[in-house]
């Protein structure tokens, strides 16, 4: 089955740990299958995998450094799911800023990274995509995100490349981290297909349901379970319907310079849901959260915003496409909200791992635009004042990047305050 591959490039500490949780829950559902755990009607597409002697490997390129990269495999016990033949070391110290590792760091790396990414390529057949995963806050994240995906549109322009940058909190330590996400976000709006951001903060109250108290490896995982309910149709055989990322851009993103999109999974989407009458009342629980913004990715309120279009990729066994369309339009009108242009629906009947069902709910909506007002709120603060601008450029960096880079969010800030109130 072609077009069905998907290569993951995880840039930093950051981004490997969710893409590390990702394909490791991957192969855990792979394996369930061919041990007769899911219907034999929905078998598992083995060339999603790159197979490895009797092993599935992931289909990743890594930039990290490689005491980080050894420890995060230690940690995740994803040891046998990467190779260092698909590894770059990008070893930075405390390279907090952009442009230490854009005009410095990424241009002695570049070929390696090059190199990898041509091999990992040749290994697939036909790729339907990039995920690329990444920090903005650092230097390592927000500068190797910018030049990934510059090199991708340039050397495979016809691939779809989507972003998933992990956002950076308000109360960030790094102090530059305005700078930073703002000169990412910049590379990524030229160079992106669909923008999938990720943020920490929003994730907190997510995280108690695993049962800790706000560990990051509960947010990594809320992560991962909301991409692997994306790929479900990609990963197994079956009444396709949403068979790849460039179908999903396709239906989400109306609009050129609108391509960000906030990822809702409500809770009982990881918990299976409370009620007695197994699918039916968790389905039930999951839509009546959907668009609670303490169950976004984002922490927005989608009902305070104008949304252009919307996705619905739901997993369980007797899921079907009309059962969630009905439920989309009773939604709408209970809670007085519009999915948009028109709402792409995705049902893959091979449930997650350990659940009955999973829901994730991607949203094109103005409502955005309160999370990038609010970064480009925070590097305005620094930037008339041309604090901290010293060290961007005594790396070789002209300040004018970064009076572009803000031109850049303005421009989409702008674009989103002119779509606010129109009907779709």
């Amino acid at each position: 089955m072609g077009g069905s591959e998907l290569i993951t490039v995880h840039i930093g500490r950051a981004g490997h740990a969710i893409g590390a949780c990702f394909w490791d829950q991957c192969v855990r559902e792979y394996e369930a299958s061919q041990e007769g755990n899911y219907a034999d009607s929905f078998t598992p597409h083995e060339g999603f995998f790159r197979r490895v002697g009797a092993n599935m490997h992931a289909r990743a390129v890594v930039l990290d450094s490689e005491a980080s990269f050894s420890s995060m495999q230690s940690a995740t016990g994803s040891a046998d799911l990467f190779d260092l033949s698909h590894f770059v070391d990008s070893y930075t110290g405390t390279a907090d800023n952009f442009a230490l590792v854009s005009e410095n760091l990424f241009p002695q790396i570049r070929n390696d990274f090059m190199r990898n990414l041509r091999l990992t390529m040749e290994e697939a057949d036909s790729p339907s995509g990039f995920l690329i995963l990444g920090g903005i806050a650092g230097g390592l994240g927000s500068g190797g995100l910018a030049a990934v995906t510059d090199i991708l549109a340039e050397m495979y322009p016809q691939v779809f490349r989507t972003v998933a940058p992990i956002w950076p909190s308000e109360r960030s330590d790094i102090v530059v981290s305005p700078y930073n996400a703002t000169l990412a976000l910049a590379g990524i709006q030229e160079n992106a297909t669909l923008v999938l951001p990720i943020d920490n903060d929003a994730l907190t109250g997510v995280r108690s349901v695993f049962g800790n108290d706000g560990s990051i490896s509960a947010s990594n995982r809320i992560a991962a379970d909301a991409l692997l309910t994306m790929t479900g149709n990609m990963r197994f055989t079956g009444e396709l319907r949403v068979a790849s990322f460039r179908e999903i851009a396709t239906n989400l993103c109306p609009f050129p310079a609108a391509k960000y999109v906030v990822c809702a999974s409500p809770y009982d989407a990881y918990t299976g849901g409370s009620g007695s009458g197994g699918e039916s009342d968790s389905l039930s629980s999951i839509f009546s959260d959907v668009v609670n913004p303490k169950q976004n990715m984002m922490g927005v309120d989608l009902t305070k915003g104008t949304i252009m279009a919307a996705g619905f990729l739901a997993r369980g066994a007797t899921l079907n496409e009309g059962e969630i369309s009905t439920r989309i339009k009773a939604l709408e009108k209970s809670r007085g909200v519009s999915f948009g242009f028109g709402v792409k629906v995705g049902v893959c009947n091979v449930p997650p791992l350990n659940r009955d069902i999973s829901l994730s709910v991607l949203a094109n909506s103005t409502a955005m635009n309160k999370r990038l007002k609010s970064l480009h709120k925070r590097f305005d603060a620094m930037f008339t004042r041309r604090a901290h601008v010293h060290h961007y450029t005594e790396q070789g960096m002209e300040e004018s990047q970064l009076s572009e880079a803000a031109e850049s969010l303005s421009s989409i800030i702008s674009e989103y305050d002119g779509m606010e109130g129109m009907g779709f």
